[in-house]
């Protein structure tokens, strides 16, 4: 230790600190001398593991020939031990001693330069386990404690390293560095805060005056760098003017800048473009052609530093240009000129006419929009004036999109547009709301009478022929009218009462004109309470049906019943069909009561054919119930009331040649596919044709009772006989059933019988009521049945 003094300084706390070294130092080497011996067991002990696990798989191995006694395979599975790193020898013993293979030189197995571990050989059998030997191996000990030694060395070395890094510490800080460092950062600190006057005290020797140094030529660096700095931002400061320049000469807006005085100082290419002479003429020669006003306005706003943004028209050009004013200031609120952005916005002016003129015209005709159309007739209405609302539609107009097209009902409106055109005055306001309906708002002293004359003219015209696509095309027009005769009302009011007269139009025949009238209020209110109550009559199950049977005309036998929906409110008169089945259709209570209705028949015709009967239940189906998927309508018929495809009918009218051919066409099918026949009710009065009755492919035609009832007048028989004739035969001809209807004379049933009618209904075969399915015989109808076929 008293060569420690040379290094250790005498201060008391660095050699305390020194003898700590040490002494941690010994502790480490003493703890690697522990930890290797610690090692050297834990190797000893994982290897003799390791060795055990091979051992076990070794003696599984040889249990099979050695139960055979195959020596040659046990030599073969000793073998494979030879590959342990670590081997030295391995016998095969049997139960009682003797030597059965080998391999390796054996030693002596309690020496301690080797380990030596033994394995018992067993063979499990369904009989029990028999031991069949031992497995003895010998491995060597000598590179487990090769590995620890160099484990040992490793761990001094490192300690000795360390306890040289120790030693060649105190040595430095024997130099005694700390104190001139110390004095070197004070002078640097003094330096760096610009303390000039203090003289850093350092030791002279060679080591401080090299830091000295080294930390004036950091001092004289870090100015060197403060230069630098100062020339990057000039060159930034630069390029970021360059910048500014470059964009604003890139921009489509022309740009000028004046000075405090509106001396013109700067401009960009933009706006030496617009203005050729703005150099020479300066901001003059930017507002020269603008009105005085705009050009009042913006050199006001120059002289008093005030931002303006404005819009003027060249007066030599017609061009529009936009100005925006915005004043330059200094931090102390001087002005220091102005700059003025300004564009061509001609096209953006005429842009904004497009769309303001779109937005209030309707973009296929032409004609003022409805936005128009409410806004006119809104400020009408507050002037008080006088005036006329015609508000017009198509008739049919959804067969022509149907049956020709979208593009062809286009050209339809665009032909009707200029017809109503010419229909009406110059004042005239005609416009399309939307779809194929249109308004006229007419003013003028004799607006009534005009808008009479309109109408009548507006019918006329639009009734005649279109020519599309080479085809003639015919529709016409309904009309309902108000009169405005500047009573206190509302635009939204006048446009309920021309439709509340458009709809009586509708309702009494289309292709007329109709004037409001105050009754019609009583009407529509009528009809929404009726809607109502029919509404309420489908949820309580208030609807029945009355039955009327069928006969059939050569036997005289009841062959089916036609179900009739029938309504009869509690205490109130009852309510037809022709008056609750439309409303039903328009308000959509048509499928909630067209399924209530065909339950009810469906559970009649079970009843039917459980006792016996195979008469037919004939259900009316509403053409506006074809495209919503009828046949899942009478698929649950059947599948709650029990009756079958053969027990049923379904009856329809001509309306379903008329719009949705196909789709109706389409759902007819599907139903004659289900088994349920199909009836063409009313055939003579509708739409039909030859081509449409042998496109649908109907199973029944029923005569219309028109037809029927001329039959008893000897002057009308002659024209209603060939008629029905030609009817019975053209069903025949097609392979449908004929039925006529509203027979009620003796006569009528024996003239369609003689036309070969195969069955009759009406009040002289049954009367329709609830309970007339139970009543299977008539006879009276029998004996004039007879009568009549001797």
């Amino acid at each position: 230790m008293k060569g420690l003094k040379y290094f250790v300084p005498r201060s008391v706390k660095w050699r305390t600190a020194v003898f700590v070294i040490c002494g941690v130092s010994i502790i480490m080497i003493s703890y690697g001398i522990w930890l290797s011996d610690n090692l050297r067991r834990a190797s000893i002990s994982d290897r003799v593991e390791q060795a055990n696990v091979l051992l076990a798989a070794s003696a599984n191995a040889i249990s099979a020939p050695l139960w055979n006694f195959d020596i040659a395979h046990v030599e073969h599975a000793l073998t494979a031990l030879k590959f342990d790193p670590d081997f030295v020898a391995a016998w095969v013993t049997d139960p009682v001693g003797e030597e059965v293979a080998s391999v390796g030189q054996r030693t002596e197995v309690n020496s301690p330069e080797f380990i030596y571990l033994s394995a018992i050989i067993e063979h499990n059998s369904a009989d029990g386990t028999e031991e069949l030997g031992q497995l003895h191996y010998i491995i060597s000990k000598a590179r487990l404690d090769l590995v620890v030694w160099q484990s040992t060395v490793t761990h001094s070395l490192v300690s000795g390293c360390v306890l040289l890094l120790i030693l060649g510490i105190l040595y430095l800080i024997s130099l005694g560095i700390a104190r001139p460092l110390r004095l070197l950062r004070d002078g640097i600190i003094q330096l760096s805060n610009g303390d000039l006057e203090q003289p850093v005290l350092v030791p002279h020797n060679l080591s401080e005056i090299s830091l000295m140094a080294d930390a004036i030529e950091g001092f004289r660096q870090n100015a060197l760098e403060v230069q630098n700095l100062r020339r990057i931002k000039d060159k930034a400061a630069g390029e970021e003017s360059a910048r500014v320049h470059a964009a604003v000469e890139s921009t489509q807006d022309a740009v000028v800048i004046l000075d405090e005085s509106g001396t013109l100082v700067f401009s960009n290419a933009a706006a030496q473009e617009l203005v050729p002479d703005l150099e020479e003429d300066g901001i003059h020669g930017i507002i020269c052609n603008l009105s005085a006003s705009n050009s009042d306005q913006i050199l006001k706003a120059i002289a008093n530093s005030e931002a303006l943004e404005i819009e003027g028209q060249d007066e030599h050009n017609d061009k529009t240009f936009a100005f925006r004013l915005s004043p330059i200031t200094a931090r102390n609120g001087k002005s220091l000129g102005t700059t003025i952005l300004f564009a061509d916005v001609s096209e953006r002016i005429l842009e904004q006419e497009r769309i303001a003129r779109t937005a209030k015209e309707d973009t296929l005709t032409q004609l003022p929009n409805r936005r128009t159309f409410e806004e006119q007739l809104s400020t009408a209405v507050e002037e008080g004036s006088n005036f006329a609302v015609m508000m017009l539609d198509l008739d049919h107009f959804k067969n022509v999109n149907d049956t020709m097209g979208h593009p062809v009902g286009d050209k339809l409106l665009i032909e009707v547009a200029s017809r109503l055109n010419k229909c009406a005055k110059p004042d005239d306001l005609v416009a399309r709301l939307g779809g194929d309906e249109f308004a006229i708002i007419i003013k003028g002293e004799d607006y009534a009478h005009e808008a009479v004359r309109v109408a009548r003219r507006a019918i006329e015209s639009i009734s005649r022929p279109f020519l599309l696509n080479d085809r003639r095309i015919r529709t016409g027009t309904s009309i309902g009218i108000v009169l405005h005769n500047g009573d206190q009302t509302t635009a939204e009011e006048l446009i309920r009462k021309a439709d509340l007269a458009l709809y009586q139009v509708k309702g009494t025949g289309r292709g007329q004109y109709r004037l409001f009238e105050e009754s019609f209020d009583i009407v529509v209110r009528n009809r929404q309470s009726l809607e109502d109550n029919l509404r309420a009559a489908i949820e309580t199950g208030e609807l029945f049906l009355d039955f009327q049977p069928q006969r059939e005309v050569r036997t005289g036998k009841i062959v089916g019943f036609e179900a009739l929906a029938r309504w009869d409110p509690v205490g109130e008169t009852p309510i037809g069909p022709d008056q609750f089945i439309p409303i039903a259709e328009e308000s959509g209570l048509i499928e909630p009561l067209t399924e209530q209705l065909f339950l009810k028949a469906g559970h009649i015709a079970r009843q039917l054919a459980d006792k016996g009967h195979d008469q037919r239940i004939a259900l009316n189906l509403s053409p506006t119930l074809l495209n919503l998927d009828p046949v899942r309508l009478l698929r649950r018929v059947m599948a709650e009331t029990g009756c079958t495809a053969e027990m049923l009918e379904i009856e329809v009218t001509e309306e379903v040649f008329l719009s949705g051919s196909d789709t109706n066409k389409r759902a007819l099918g599907e139903i004659r596919k289900l088994g349920i026949p199909v009836a063409l009710d009313d055939f003579g009065t509708g739409y039909s044709s030859l081509g449409t009755l042998q496109e649908f492919q109907m199973d029944r035609l029923k005569i219309d009772k028109c037809f029927v009832s001329k039959l008893d007048h000897s002057d009308e028989a002659q024209s209603a006989l060939p008629i029905v004739r030609a009817i019975v035969e053209l069903g025949h001809a097609l392979g449908m059933k004929v039925t006529a209807e509203g027979v009620e004379t003796q006569m009528q049933l024996a003239k369609l019988q003689l036309a070969g009618c195969d069955t009759v209904q009406g009040y002289l075969v049954g009367r329709p009521s609830p309970e007339a399915y139970k009543n299977q015989a008539n006879p009276a109808l029998k004996a004039d049945q007879k009568r009549l076929m001797a």
